[in-house]
């Protein structure tokens, strides 16, 4: 008879929804960015903050009309050595990007703490 631990198991199943793992990493929730090393989070990861940018009084009462909502996106490669970020933009948020199913997408408030952590 053959020992219970050495019996064959079938190979767990990452979901389809969570590719990149996102659900081990639920602890990072509610932290600060700043008491986090993503270059330190294995595979590709993605920073979502919402940003600012510096209006022109003179532009803004020429033109009333709200602009879109501004992301900081800072992307983090695999692999990377360095703790500064591979990617750093300012961008729409309709312009965010493909959507790639195993990069951890953590999102940010505008404090900067964890709200949301996604595969996309």
């Amino acid at each position: 008879m053959v020992p219970l631990n050495q019996r064959p198991q079938p190979t767990r199943r990452i979901p389809d929804d969570d590719l990149c793992q996102s659900r081990l990493f639920l602890g990072l929730v509610g932290q600060h960015e700043g008491g986090i090393v993503f270059a330190a989070l294995p595979g590709r990861t993605r920073l979502v903050k919402p940003a600012e940018q510096e209006l022109d009084h003179d532009d803004f009462l020429r033109d009333m009309r709200p602009s879109p909502p501004l992301l900081e996106v800072r992307e983090y490669l695999s692999g990377q050595v360095l703790y500064a970020p591979a990617i750093r933009a300012v961008s729409r948020i309709d312009e965010l990007g493909p959507i790639i199913r195993d990069r951890l997408t953590v999102e940010l408030n505008a404090q900067g703490y964890v709200e949301r952590l996604t595969c996309r």
